[in-house]
């Protein structure tokens, strides 16, 4: 699948996108968001932010690497990129990330995920009740 954001959740209520390129490779990824209301807003704030230019702001890490942000129009961080060691590499992934998030589907890792095998072990303590 090329494009897609790729949503999780951690087991304690928190939610965070990842926008994937079509390598497979992260191009960016959310804040933290404490509802998926707020993560859905999110991302399409990065589907606005990817048409501007202006939202996209690229910076160097204290050692040196290559980074971009993208920002809601307060300026608030909404995503950011990997490190990257040559503006090349930067830019080819800000391009790409600019032609595929109007469209990227979303992806809930969570729903992707088998579901736990059932085990003579998890019956018994469904069945055993408290223990002492």
């Amino acid at each position: 699948m090329s494009g897609h954001f790729r949503v999780t959740s951690s087991p304690d209520g928190l939610h965070v996108f990842t926008l994937v390129g079509d390598g497979q490779r992260q191009l960016v990824q959310s804040v933290l968001h404490r509802s998926r209301e707020q993560l859905v807003e999110a991302m399409e704030l990065v589907r606005r932010a990817a048409r501007n230019a202006d939202a996209c702001r690229c910076a160097r890490s204290l050692d040196g690497q290559l980074y971009f942000q993208l920002r809601d129009d307060t300026g608030q961080l909404l995503a950011s990129s990997n490190l990257y060691g040559d503006l090349a590499a930067l830019r080819a992934d800000l391009d790409e990330l600019m032609r595929l998030a109007g469209q990227a589907a979303v992806v809930d890792a969570a729903l992707e995920r088998p579901p736990r095998a059932r085990t003579r072990r998890t019956e018994v303590a469904r069945t055993a009740g408290p223990r002492r």
